[in-house]
């Protein structure tokens, strides 16, 4: 009996492992078709941990159908479960789980096509900012990403912030020119930082030049970009660039330089209008008309770069359009539906859910274009 007993729970172990490796392969299976089957590029699945700490992959829709998310469940009966659902359906766990707030409107560069210009210099004291960001963890919020202006000319501020975000158990990214990125700030609060993002939009230095970002005469930004992405190495930091596409640089080949770079996301806009900010009538501080693309020259960018830069996600204007949920710096909502940004009541003063419901935010386009991400560092190197 003892002998037929220990046979058993062999045998139920063997059958275990033979359904956890089965499972797994499965799951290696389901993943690769969805890759290559479908022409998608590993950019557009990702696996990331959700709050209940089920693993899931969120897929952006290309060439399969409309459904924006599709999610692995591995059930505590060791059955592997593929649960879709169309855009309509689509859930996340909190609409503010990923907030940009732009805490700052000063900035040192001048570029073109600046979407959120230097209109004052305002700032939040402290104490109220510790204020919103608890707000808005309250709220559901898993990522903060810092912006401005630009975020390090407010080295202290920028600072404490991440270290409250670091307290309170929420993410932190911020995107930069990279202009002002210290090592002590970064030996400092560099632990706190889970992704860094630096705008790059050529590798030409004249091409920087006329678009504004540094006003070196041999214009210095990529230098500074290396010194950056060289940083977040050091201080195990995930580094991201950002790239707006215009009339200045939507022929550029950027292949072997962001491969070399080997950011491990590379955002690629189509360059914005918004009224009030960049369209060039009164009182608006840019005009970017004229660095305006189409959609086809946009694709042609996207379509350059996708298969040698399996990192690249593209947003045209069309699915970045109200699919971000930005603070401005008095921590109200700014809403785009219009064409320009029309601020909420502040947080501070309505609450999270309150101000959101002014916000315009569809979820459908922030779902599509990617929103969701692994943006936690990894822990313990």
């Amino acid at each position: 009996m003892d002998r037929f007993k220990s046979s058993s729970i062999v045998l139920q172990k063997m059958q275990n492992f033979r359904i956890f490796f089965s499972t797994s392969i499965k799951l290696i299976g389901i993943y690769s078709h969805l890759i290559y089957s479908y022409s998608l590029s590993p950019y557009t699945a990702r696996k990331i941990s959700s709050p209940s700490l089920k693993p899931y992959f969120i897929c952006k829709q290309r060439q399969i159908s409309r459904a924006s998310v599709t999610r692995f469940l591995d059930t505590s009966s060791a059955q592997l479960s593929l649960v879709s659902w169309d855009e309509g359906d689509a859930n996340i766990s909190s609409e503010v789980i990923s907030v940009n707030f732009f805490f700052s409107r000063k900035c040192n560069y001048s570029c073109k096509f600046c979407f959120h210009t230097a209109k004052n210099d305002y700032t939040l004291p402290l104490e109220k900012v510790y204020e919103g960001i608890k707000l808005l963890k309250e709220a559901g919020c898993e990522k903060i990403n810092f912006a401005g202006g630009e975020p390090f000319l407010h080295p202290f501020e920028l600072g404490m912030m991440v270290q409250q975000c670091n307290k309170l158990g929420v993410a932190v990214s911020i995107i930069s020119n990279a202009s002002c990125i210290s090592p002590p700030w970064m030996k400092n609060f560099g632990k706190y930082v889970d992704v860094l993002g630096v705008s790059l939009d050529s590798f030409d230095p004249v091409t920087n030049g006329f678009i504004g970002r540094g006003a070196d005469v041999d214009n210095k930004h990529l230098s500074r970009v290396l010194n950056v992405r060289d940083l977040c190495e050091k201080y195990n930091i995930k580094f991201k660039v950002n790239t707006v596409v215009s009339t200045l640089n939507w022929k550029e080949d950027m292949n072997t330089n962001i491969n070399l770079l080997n950011p491990m996301r590379w955002k690629v806009f189509q360059v914005l209008l918004l009224h009030g900010e960049n369209s060039g009538a009164n009182g608006d501080l840019r005009d970017v008309r004229n660095l305006l693309i189409t959609n086809d020259m946009f694709q042609s960018f996207v379509d350059r770069h996708s298969a040698a830069c399996p990192q690249l996600v593209p947003e045209p204007n069309n699915l970045m359009k109200d699919s971000y949920i930005m603070l401005d710096e008095k921590m109200r909502f700014l809403n785009c539906q219009c064409g320009s940004k029309t601020p909420t009541d502040s947080i501070l003063e309505v609450g999270v859910n309150n101000a959101l419901k002014q916000a315009g935010f569809n979820k459908k386009a922030f779902l599509k274009r990617g929103g969701i991400f692994d943006w936690n560092k990894t822990k313990g190197l």
